[in-house]
C-alpha cells in the first residue's frame, strides 16, 4: 500500500523523486499514514513560524502534526532557505530540499533534534 503524498512546489522542483524518497521513509518507518508536502517562500515560512511557533522570522522547515488516523501532517520547506543553505554548504539545491522534508517528516513522526542527526543519515 502506497502512502498519500501530496507536493505543493513550483514547477521546477522533481516532485516524482521527492515523492519516491518520501515514500521510502515512510515505509522504512512503518508509517502507513499520508503527509503534504509544501514548498514556499520566506515570506509564508515567516508567517506560520510568528504564528504558530511565536518566533520572528522565517525559518527552514516547519512541520505540524495531524490527529488524523490516516494523515500524518503537513510539512512546510522554504525554497528560499533551501537555496541559502545548499550554497552555503556546496549541496544541490533537491538535496537539500530532500533533507529538510525528511527533517520535517522525522518530527512529525516524533523525533527529536537529539535524535535526528543518526536518522537523517539514514535516509539521506
Amino acid at each position: 500500500m502506497r502512502n498519500k503524498i501530496t507536493i505543493k512546489a513550483p514547477r521546477r522542483t522533481q516532485k516524482n523523486v521527492l515523492r519516491e524518497h518520501i515514500q521510502k521513509v515512510l515505509k522504512a518507518e512503518q508509517c502507513l499514514k499520508g503527509v503534504n508536502i509544501i514548498l514556499a517562500d520566506d515570506t509564508l515560512l515567516a508567517r506560520l513560524n510568528e504564528r504558530f511557533k511565536s518566533k520572528k522570522g522565517p525559518t527552514d522547515v516547519l512541520s505540524f502534526p495531524f490527529e488524523e488516523e490516516d494523515f500524518l501532517g503537513e510539512v512546510y520547506v522554504s525554497l528560499d532557505k533551501a537555496v541559502e543553505q545548499s550554497q552555503k554548504y556546496g549541496a544541490a539545491l533537491n538535496d537539500e530540499i530532500k533533507r529538510l522534508v525528511v527533517h520535517g517528516i522525522l518530527h512529525l513522526l516524533g523525533y527529536n533534534h537529539r535524535q535526528m542527526p543518526s536518522r537523517l543519515k539514514r535516509y539521506l
